[in-house]
C-alpha cells in the first residue's frame, strides 16, 4: 500500500521475482551486492530523490543462515551485513526502519537497537514463524489470537480430497524436512498436523505424508503455490518465471518476510506516530 523507491537483492531468483510481481507498481528492483558503505548509500539517495515529501522508511533483511540456531557455522559470520545496515540507518536517518532476521540475532544486536520477537501466527500467516524484528518508529499490532490461529487445512481446504483415500486421515501430517517414509526422531520434529499452523518453511519442499507409530507414508508434496500460500503470499503471486529452478522458487520463499508481517510493520507506522 505505499511506493517502493527501490527493491536490493544479489541473488538473482530474488529480484527476478520480485520484478516480475511488483513493476507494474513502479518499483525498482536493482541487482546489487551490499556492503560498500559510499556504494549504496549513493544508490539508495538517488533512488530517494523522486520521494523527497514522502515519509521514508528503511526496511533490511540480511542473510541469517549463520546466525540460525540450526548452523554449524560460527554465529559471527553472519554480523557484517547486519551491522553494515545499522550503519545505512545512522547515515540516512530515515523516519522510520526495521531489520528482520532469526531470533539469535537480537542477543547480537549493540544496546542502541531496540527489537521484538514476532510469531508470524499472530499475524494470519498460517505458520508459527518466529523472527527477531528491530527497528524504530513502527509497532506491529496483532491481528490473529492464539485461538485464531490460521492451520494449514484452514489455508489450503482443497487439501481434503487428498486424504479421502487414506484411512487415517487425522494422522496426516506436513513434513517440512522433505521426509517421506522416515520416522526417526528428527523426521517426526519436522512434522505438524494439518489442524495445525505450519512450523517454520525453509527451503525443503512441504510433504505430506501419513503416519503411524512405524512406519510413514508419503501423499505427495505440497506445490510452489501451496507453499507460498503457507507463507503468507496470494495466490496470484507469480513463481515459476523462465530459467528459474524449482529449488531456488522453494528457496525464495522460505527466506522471504511473510507479507503479512510486513504489511503489519508498515501499517504500524501511523500507530507509533
Amino acid at each position: 500500500g505505499v511506493p517502493v523507491a527501490l527493491a536490493v537483492d544479489c541473488w538473482e531468483p530474488a529480484a527476478r521475482i520480485h520484478h516480475a510481481n511488483h513493476n507494474a507498481l513502479g518499483e525498482q528492483t536493482v541487482i546489487h551486492e551490499l556492503g560498500d558503505l559510499e556504494a549504496d548509500l549513493a544508490l539508495i539517495r538517488e533512488h530517494l530523490k523522486p520521494y523527497r515529501n514522502h515519509h521514508f522508511h528503511l526496511h533490511g533483511s540480511p542473510p541469517c543462515q549463520a546466525l540460525s540456531q540450526a548452523s554449524a557455522r560460527d554465529p559471527a559470520e553472519g554480523m557484517p551485513l547486519v551491522l553494515h545496515f545499522l550503519e545505512l540507518v545512522k547515515h540516512l536517518k530515515p523516519d522510520s526502519w526495521s531489520m528482520e532476521n532469526v531470533v539469535p540475532m537480537k542477543k547480537r544486536l549493540p544496546e542502541w537497537v531496540p527489537s521484538v520477537v514476532l510469531n508470524a501466527a499472530d499475524y494470519g500467516v498460517p505458520q508459527t514463524r518466529r523472527r527477531c524484528l528491530a527497528g524504530e518508529g513502527w509497532t506491529a499490532v496483532p491481528t490473529h489470537s492464539q485461538e485464531e490461529w490460521v492451520s494449514v487445512l484452514q489455508a489450503l481446504p482443497h487439501l481434503v480430497k487428498d486424504l479421502t483415500p487414506f484411512r487415517f486421515a487425522h494422522r496426516t501430517r506436513l513434513n517440512l524436512d522433505s521426509c517421506d517414509a522416515t520416522v526417526s526422531r528428527r523426521a517426526r520434529t519436522a512434522d505438524v498436523p494439518l489442524t495445525r499452523p505450519s512450523l517454520t518453511l525453509r527451503n525443503n519442499t512441504p510433504t505430506l505424508r501419513e503416519v503411524t507409530s512405524t512406519h510413514a507414508e508419503k501423499i505427495r508434496s505440497l506445490t510452489v503455490e501451496e507453499t507460498a500460500i503457507l507463507q503468507g503470499f496470494p495466490a496470484d503471486y507469480v513463481w515459476l518465471l523462465d530459467g528459474l529452478r524449482k529449488r531456488d522458487v522453494w528457496t525464495a520463499i522460505g527466506n522471504s518476510v511473510c507479507p503479512p508481517v510486513a504489511r503489519a510493520i508498515i501499517q504500524g507506522i501511523s500507530h507509533a506516530n
